[in-house]
């Protein structure tokens, strides 16, 4: 279980890995293409160092472990590919080339169950950080994994807001049927 305080920053002072206690920073502003959160259709929540992601419009919700963990952490103030593989790279013990190799694949797979989106610079706000811990030495290097889960896509998929009427809450529109 990882017990860790979080604090809000500018994307320049630094980053914090709830699970490892590792301190992350990022050395400049992004130079190639920025992503961010898919918000307000994804929403993400971290509970003892995982994130659970969920795309409410799929239905499809995710769990992050380990460096996938520190990936989200970076890209949840808007990043580059390049600065989360540097971060990476001085923060965990691994070959640079795997690293680059698994932060590209994993990339792809965020962007394609459309969590997260390009971004701009000027989007990004802030970011978790921790002001005086230091992690002392490298963490071994777990590749990230997107943990897939659709058991629950249906309950998910559920517009509360909309989708109550007289036989109570929540109910689904019938195929074909817009919510009232």
């Amino acid at each position: 279980m990882c017990d860790a305080k979080k604090g809000k920053s500018r994307l320049n002072k630094g980053l914090y890995n709830i699970c490892t206690g590792a301190v992350l920073s990022l050395p400049h502003m992004p130079d190639g293409p920025v992503y961010r959160i898919n918000t307000p259709q994804v929403i993400h929540q971290t509970i003892d160092g995982e994130v659970v992601v969920i795309n409410l419009d799929t239905g499809t919700y995710f769990s992050l472990t380990e460096s996938a963990q520190t990936i989200w952490s970076v890209l949840e103030g808007g990043a580059g590919k390049e600065e989360v593989i540097a971060i990476l790279e001085k923060n965990y013990s691994g070959v640079a080339g795997e690293i680059e190799s698994h932060v590209t694949k994993f990339f792809d797979e965020l962007i394609a169950e459309k969590l997260i989106v390009p971004s701009q610079p000027a989007e990004i706000k802030s970011n978790p950080i921790a002001d005086s811990v230091n992690l002392g030495s490298k963490v071994p290097f777990v590749p990230p994994a997107l943990k897939k889960f659709t058991d629950m896509q249906e309950l998910l998929l559920l517009d509360p807001v909309h989708e109550v009427d007289a036989t109570g809450w929540p109910q689904a529109n019938p195929p074909g049927a817009h919510a009232k």
